[in-house]
């Protein structure tokens, strides 16, 4: 049996269901095709600046009771934590900008825009597999559900976009030579770590740290990246592994950090895994007729580029 839509968006994350519910604000008709069993964001913390603030007021989206406002960027020496240069941020850039930039938890974003989005629009367990302009429009092929055909169709999948496929042909993501690892942290089990709230990046030779304060500035954000002299085994086959903040640990013992951020990277909380950090060339297009791409799936850098030479 094939069903038909209006606007088919292939992936639930933030980029698809921002834009399923400022759809609905249009009263447009959209419904999301998620390939998870259930909606869940994998990782940590995220950063929200002025222009997507600014938007997700517009949706009703109120992120201010539950983010943090960082006070300021500051970027801080790896061996001893010295600052090396700071910026506001606060309500400097809420004034500059004329919205805040804002952190929090990924998964806390997610719940508040998947409650903007109309009820029973978001589909699970739909892993697309392929995809066909036809006559009555664009047929959408799933691993273990009917064909969809829509009117419009929005790859929202990320950076290992199964739509992409379609629009560019065979363009895959290439690996940095780079590994991340992430987590979240209780600030009271870091009582002296240099202001927990602001946005920070410690930079390193051949690593670098990101940390920021979450969901009202109780919990701490950790992004830890590190650049082997060459990549483990494992991404022959997959993009992401399990490990321990033992593992972890011991590669940043290993280059001599300051012990306060082994100690966050020691009480990081819950399951963790190390990341081989990838990025997508530039593409030739980001549409094919009636299919287009969002997010991730079209422009997928890498967030940071601490080059750690200058520190050495």
């Amino acid at each position: 049996m094939t069903r038909t839509c209006d606007v088919a968006i292939v992936g639930g994350g933030i980029g698809g269901l921002t834009l399923a519910a400022s759809l609905s604000q249009q009263s447009i008709s959209a419904r999301i095709f998620e390939q998870d069993t259930e909606l869940r964001e994998i990782g940590a913390g995220i950063a929200v600046g002025g222009n997507a603030t600014r938007l997700l007021q517009r949706l009703g989206v109120d992120l201010a009771r539950v983010a943090n406002m960082p006070a300021a960027l500051e970027f801080r020496c790896w061996r001893d934590g010295a600052l090396l240069w700071s910026h506001p941020i606060g309500d400097w850039y809420t004034q500059e900008m004329g919205a805040a930039f804002l952190t929090l938890h990924r998964a806390t974003l997610q719940r508040l825009l998947a409650a903007a989005v109309p009820s029973g629009c978001i589909e699970l367990n739909h892993r697309l597999t392929g995809i066909s302009d036809e006559v009555a429009g664009v047929r959408l092929r799933f691993e273990a559900a009917d064909d969809v055909v829509a009117s419009v169709v929005v790859g929202a999948d990320g950076v290992f976009s199964a739509a992409r496929r379609y629009v560019c042909g065979d363009v895959t993501p290439a690996y940095s030579g780079e590994i991340g690892f992430r987590g979240v942290i209780p600030v009271r089990k870091s009582p002296d770590l240099p202001n927990p709230a602001s946005l920070h990046c410690w930079c390193g030779p051949d690593t670098h740290v990101v940390y920021y304060g979450l969901d009202g500035g109780e919990l701490v954000n950790l992004l830890a990246v590190y650049k082997p002299d060459r990549l483990p085994a494992w991404t022959e086959v997959s993009s992401r592994e399990r490990a321990t903040p033992d593992q972890a640990l011991g590669i940043f013992e290993n280059y001599s950090w300051d012990r306060r951020i082994l100690d966050l990277v020691r009480h990081i909380e819950g399951d963790m895994s190390f990341w081989a950090l990838a990025e997508l060339p530039r593409l030739p297009r980001w549409s094919r007729g009636r299919v287009t791409l969002l997010g991730d799936a079209a422009h997928a850098p890498l967030r940071i580029r601490a080059r750690a030479r200058a520190w050495r």
